[in-house]
């Protein structure tokens, strides 16, 4: 630069300073201002940068911690933070002041200015092009071990070696950009993404020892590979378009065949050869992918087994074949690894499916009957012909297979896959879905079931449902078991909803808790946990625990003519009157003979009560009606109660019972009263005739 004007002491010195000052004050621009710098806190001179105007500032250092202290390219701001995120984002910040404070204070002296000439700071300014006038020599290649992520970004030099196997599946964050050359040691895998890491060709690519590979950033940690060179010179990709037809001039020579060992999967795809031998005894379940059309004729030189899959190794006849010694199959590749068997010669001359008259069997003779009554629908049969006096027949599935009449095809004929060793005998459905999908399943018969708990059992009907474990629909029409362990004997309709539920048959009856029963009847509701109702109609245990209930239709709503049983228990120790429930508990909603809104019951109830040991011992019966209005405040006992002893045997003479209007559970409860330092258990059948509404 040009060199300022010099200071000769009394010749206007002063005037000379400030004027020199004036000169370079832009490169004082984020430089320490010691007149508000103080403790902890830096204060900085301000000026002009980038158009923005600066102005003069402080900021506040963590103490006893390195800070590094950086100003936004942008906005001019200035931060200081005890990491190096900004500190090393140099495309977004600019680097001012290092160093390390004191517990109160820290010093100038040390610290590590890192501004530059232009502007104060460092890279305020950009290369813009030019012509260079010696060579640019680049820093010598560094090595870098190959990783999840590897740091080529942060490396040291332009040219990278990159070591090790470890899957590349990213590189580090660099402005956008940047260019990085790296050459591979050994064999790793590079991972396409189409964001972060983008390859040509759009698939993972297999380095091997000797190839380059030039990656340019596109910023926030996405890379682009611009340029791949294999090191036996290769090409990554074949050249697209293929052989489009046409007339050759001399004989086509295909490749000698291939031989290669039978295994699960055989790579007669990627054999260097259209002729394969296939030697070994292993079971073959799948070949390997290649584009569609390609064809394989494959040799096998022994017995084996071709599985036969519907979509990835389709065999003629849909079923396995066993091959012999100079059988030949002919492949097609379907691509995504599916083949299909287009044709199989065997080296016997016979056919790989057999037609009518027996077809191999050597046990069974297969027929067709056509005389009366079969002339219309005609029988085929298979008869066992074993030469012993008594045979029994098998169809036996391998391992944990199905046993069906239809085979598996997804749609309303043959339905959808059956549950391992499920048997399904159903012929006749309308949806893919009814069939015995769950594990050890079973459809006897009918149409239009649906097994799709384990273990659960349709003895046949239609459109009925065993959705839930162990559940079993005898039969009938339209029944559910939806629970574990439910059960429905027939009928129509009936829906056993609780576990182990269980409802004998009928019409629209529904078991809807654990443990309840229906015998049979029509409209009947088992609602409470271990209620049941023999038969009848319209009859329901209104939730109640442990109830039994029968009608023999209704007036207007299921329930309102009825009869109720209840059996009610506690045990008393001392002279407290108790109420007695259906668990031997506190009387509650679920375990109290709880009314309706709007009803009355007449009601009798017959109680027995004795001491834990055989001796003193009592018998009593209770009679009387109860209403309940509009709600459970609004319930009373009707008319006067009737308590009747029938025996009292030794201090029982003592002990009381009777019945009580519950205004809070709006329930009828029985009462008993026995005396101190006696443990007596007492229970109570409470019968209901029931009018609601």
């Amino acid at each position: 630069m040009t060199i300022l004007q010099d200071i000769l002491a009394a010749v206007g010195w002063q005037t000379r300073v400030t004027e020199n000052f004036r000169s370079v004050s832009p490169a004082g621009l984020y430089g320490i201002n010691p007149a508000t710098t103080t403790g902890l806190t830096l204060g900085y001179l301000g000026g002009e940068f980038n158009g923005v105007t600066v102005a003069n500032g402080t900021v506040v250092l963590t103490a006893s911690a390195t800070n590094y202290v950086v100003a936004h390219r942008t906005t001019g701001a200035v931060t200081a933070a005890t990491n190096t995120t900004n500190w090393l984002n140099t495309s977004t910040y600019m680097q001012l002041f290092q160093f390390v404070a004191g517990a109160s204070t820290f010093t100038i002296d040390a610290t590590s200015d890192k501004r530059q000439a232009f502007g104060g700071v460092g890279g305020a300014g950009s290369f813009t092009g030019g012509t260079l006038t010696s060579a640019l020599n680049e820093a010598p290649q560094v090595t870098l071990a190959s990783a999840t992520t590897v740091n080529i970004g942060a490396a040291a030099a332009n040219s990278i070696t990159v070591t090790g196997t470890t899957t590349i599946t990213a590189f580090d964050t660099i402005a956008a950009g940047a260019k990085r050359e790296v050459v591979f040691s050994g064999a790793l895998t590079l991972t396409h993404n189409g964001t972060s890491l983008i390859l040509p060709t759009g698939a993972n690519i297999t380095t091997a020892a000797g190839d380059v590979a030039d990656f340019v950033s596109l910023g926030s940690g996405n890379w682009r590979c611009v340029n791949y060179l294999r090191a036996n010179g290769q090409a990554l990709a074949t050249p697209g378009g293929g052989f489009t037809g046409g007339t050759l001039s001399s004989a086509l020579n295909e490749a000698p065949q291939v031989a290669l060992a039978s295994g699960a999967t055989v790579n007669i795809g990627a054999a260097a050869a259209n002729m394969v031998t296939v030697s070994g005894t292993t079971t073959v379940t799948a070949f390997d992918s290649i584009a569609t059309g390609a064809i394989r004729r494959v040799r096998f030189l022994g017995a084996l087994t071709l599985t036969h899959n519907a979509t990835s190794l389709i065999l003629p006849g849909a079923a396995n074949i066993t091959t012999a010694a100079g059988d030949v199959a002919t492949m097609e590749s379907l691509g995504s690894g599916n083949w299909r068997c287009i044709d199989y010669a065997k080296a016997d001359g016979t056919a790989l499916v057999g037609g009518g008259g027996g077809g191999g069997l050597t046990n069974w003779t297969d027929a067709v009957n056509t005389a009366s009554p079969n002339a219309t629908v005609p029988v085929v049969s298979l008869t066992a012909t074993n030469g012993a006096t008594n045979v029994d027949a098998a169809i036996s599935p391998k391992g944990a297979g199905a046993l069906s009449a239809h085979v598996a095809d997804g749609t309303s004929t043959g339905g959808g896959k059956r549950g391992p060793r499920a048997v399904d005998w159903q012929t006749q459905r309308t949806s893919s879905g009814q069939v015995a999908s769950g594990n050890n399943s079973v459809i006897a018969g009918g149409q239009n079931n649906i097994a799709s708990g384990n273990f659960s059992v349709i003895g046949g009907g239609a459109g009925n449902t065993a959705s839930a474990s162990n559940a079993t629909v005898a039969g009938g029409i339209s029944c559910q078991a939806t629970a574990n362990y439910a059960t429905v004997g027939g009928g129509n309709a009936n829906v056993a909803g609780g576990a182990y539920s269980t409802i004998g048959g009928g019409n629209t009856n529904s078991a809807s808790v654990n443990f309840s029963t229906i015998g049979g009847g029509s409209n009947n509701t088992a609602s409470g946990d271990y209620s049941g109702i023999l038969g009848g109609s319209q009859a329901t245990t209104r939730g109640l625990y442990g109830t039994w209930a029968w009608a023999s239709g209704n007036f207007t709503s299921q329930g309102d003519a009825q009869e109720q049983h209840a059996v009610l228990r506690a045990t008393t120790t001392n002279a407290t009157t108790t109420g007695l429930s259906a668990d031997g508990g506190t009387p509650a909603a679920a375990t109290s003979v709880v009314l309706p809104n709007n009803s009355m019951y007449c009601f009798e109830a017959t109680v027995s009560a004795k001491v834990a040991t055989f001796g003193d011992r009592a018998a009593f019966k209770i009679t009387g009606a109860i209403s309940r209005g509009a709600n459970a405040a609004a319930t009373q006992i009707d008319g006067t109660l009737t308590v009747t002893p029938i025996a009292a045997i030794g201090g029982a003479s003592a002990w009381t019972v009777t019945a009580f209007a519950n205004t809070t559970l709006g329930s009828l409860e029985i009462r008993v009263t026995g005396v101190a330092a006696a443990t007596i258990k007492w229970v109570a059948e409470v019968k209901t005739l029931q009018l609601v509404g």
